[in-house]
């Protein structure tokens, strides 16, 4: 289950229960995605780009050796530099 997503310039968690298939990265991509929308005018486009692609190889990584079917869980935080 996904935690709900508030930022306003505070840090924001998301915990993502993956399934351990290819669906995975794709689930993974949208939610990191969706997390860096937040404060758009804190994260720029090739940056957010970057950080979706390393969510997605990260996952991909981690569900691969998983295929005994084991459930992989992504905790992804966004702290805005200028959080306190």
């Amino acid at each position: 289950m996904d935690t709900a997503l508030t930022s306003c310039g505070r840090p924001a968690t998301v915990h993502i229960q993956l399934p351990p298939d290819a669906q995975a990265a794709g689930r993974a991509r949208r939610t990191a995605a969706r997390v860096l929308s937040l404060e758009p005018g804190l994260c720029p486009d090739p940056v957010t780009e970057d950080l979706v692609l390393i969510v997605s190889e990260l996952v991909t990584n981690a569900v691969t050796p998983s295929a005994s079917g084991k459930q992989v869980i992504a905790v992804l935080t966004w702290k805005p530099a200028h959080s306190a």
